[in-house]
């Protein structure tokens, strides 16, 4: 029997403060939950141990909301249990947020795994965060992947050895770098390109790598014996075939850090930006310091956004003004 609430929970339940006494609060618990909301309490109060639980509550509007219950045994004077006191939290948008996340994390793993290139993510000490579906196929003695292991688990020593130093590259430069590899797959040897690129936190810090790999010994054999008229298709469908995997490996990490600035640098970026506003009618000067594309990679991204940023608010706030 509840005695007292306060106008918190009044707001979260949608009660008025009288409809919460006695046991009429069981009213608003989801028909779903009730039995094992009762289940838990009526155990609880035998055992005097706290209790916890996430239920759902269903306001008299019927809107849904989520609630984690806490309470914990009071005592008396004489060390008995009196009664429990109790609060409730709202976590209704925090299980939005984290409902939206899984969602976003499924497209992700969706787009990753449906690549035509091997995609993966290391961490700094070199172990994988990922790979996807196309990486465990390519070398399917690791299809069991589990994050953590290292290229030793996947490659020869050399080979291992060599991935790690192209990884600490781009950890100490920040930039991105394309490689070409002789790796051996199904039995034989093949030519991937590799492009790895910086994986930046919200200070700027270099905190993964990422690599997109993609087959080119087909393109190289029929570069290396001439361009038949015949062969000409088989050469645009590899480049596309190419193409595509790199593609799907940037979307990943399009929102971490700028594409435009690993595609075309600072300048151009700003260009860009710049031809944007003039394309929806707003006159735009663009000034450019000529030495910006040396600017260290971290702070290139952080001069672009905040560019990025004010230009967005100049072209939504005051339409017929001049940028510049």
């Amino acid at each position: 029997m509840c005695t007292y609430a306060n106008d918190t929970w009044c707001r979260i339940s949608g009660l008025r403060l009288d409809e919460t006494r006695d046991h009429r609060w069981s009213r608003v618990i989801h028909p779903d939950d009730l039995a094992m909301v009762l289940a838990n309490w009526e155990e609880s109060v035998v055992e005097q141990r706290p209790y916890v639980n996430e239920v759902r509550i269903v306001r008299p509007g019927g809107s849904l909301r989520h609630i984690v219950v806490a309470a914990s045994p009071a005592h008396d004077a004489r060390g008995g249990v009196s009664g429990f006191l109790g609060t409730a939290l709202d976590v209704t948008d925090r299980r939005a947020a984290e409902n939206e996340a899984r969602e976003k994390e499924s497209l992700i793993r969706a787009l990753v795994d449906h690549s035509s290139a091997a995609i993966y993510l290391k961490d700094r000490a070199g172990r994988y965060l990922l790979v996807n579906r196309q990486h465990r196929e390519l070398w399917p003695a690791r299809r069991d992947f589990r994050p953590g292991t290292t290229p030793f688990d996947w490659f020869p020593e050399e080979t291992a050895r060599s991935f790690l130093e192209t990884d600490a590259l781009v950890f100490r430069t920040g930039e991105t770098r394309t490689f070409e590899e002789l790796l051996e797959t199904g039995g034989e040897r093949r030519t991937f390109m590799s492009i790895k690129f910086p994986v930046f936190d919200d200070s700027g810090t270099v905190m993964a790598v990422g690599g997109i790999s993609a087959d080119i010994s087909d393109l190289e054999r029929l570069i290396a014996h001439g361009l038949p008229e015949g062969q000409r298709p088989a050469v645009e469908s590899v480049i596309e075939f190419l193409a595509k995997g790199i593609e799907d490996g940037r979307r990943v990490i399009r929102g971490i850090r700028p594409a435009a600035l690993d595609d075309l640098g600072l300048r151009a970026a700003f260009e860009e930006l710049a031809a944007d506003l003039r394309d929806a009618g707003i006159e735009t000067d663009l000034v450019v310091d000529p030495g910006i594309d040396a600017l260290p990679p971290t702070l290139q991204t952080i001069v672009y956004r905040i560019a990025q940023e004010s230009l967005h608010h100049a072209r939504r706030r005051r339409p017929d003004t001049a940028p510049t």
